[in-house]
């Protein structure tokens, strides 16, 4: 398996960039957006073609992912979809807000995938929030999701490889 810096940067607009150069072309971006995983050191592209095994890292400044709509399923059950192609239920996240008072969310497993919302999904949520007490949650088919601070490191930098 090779592992490298992939030279991808998520910029704090959550735009992408490779070598200075903006990732524009939508299959590219959504490839990416679908390997891309992270553990204990960083963000990283996974990526397989054939025998090559590689783990790209990427320096990322903003958000990487988006929840982008939301569905039920044939049982009922509400789930979120970010531009990864991922199906989320509302239970396995954690909603924050950040100094510019931005909200966003955090897979609860998560370290360092942070993932906004795009227009539609915002004012979804938009929706849902209530206030009781100076606090802020989401009240979500009954059930309130704390937004809480987000007091961590931002910049998930490219590990020492």
């Amino acid at each position: 398996m090779r592992i490298f810096d992939s030279e991808v940067i998520i910029e704090s607009n959550s735009r992408w960039y490779f070598r200075g150069n903006e990732i524009t072309l939508v299959n590219v971006l959504d490839y990416f957006k679908q390997n891309l995983h992270e553990d204990e050191r960083g963000i990283y592209i996974w990526n397989t073609h054939g025998e090559l095994v590689e783990k790209g890292y990427v320096l990322c400044k903003g958000f990487p992912l988006q929840l982008i709509n939301w569905y039920r399923n044939e049982d009922g059950v509400l789930y979120y979809l970010a531009d990864s192609g991922e199906s989320i239920l509302p239970e396995e996240l954690n909603f924050y807000y950040d100094k510019e008072e931005r909200i966003f969310c955090q897979k609860k497993n998560a370290q360092f995938l942070k993932m906004s919302f795009n227009r539609g999904f915002h004012n979804y949520i938009s929706d849902l929030l209530q206030e009781s007490e100076g606090e802020y949650y989401l009240l979500i088919e009954g059930k309130k999701f704390p937004i809480r601070s987000f007091d961590q490191e931002w910049d998930v930098l490219v590990p020492e490889l």
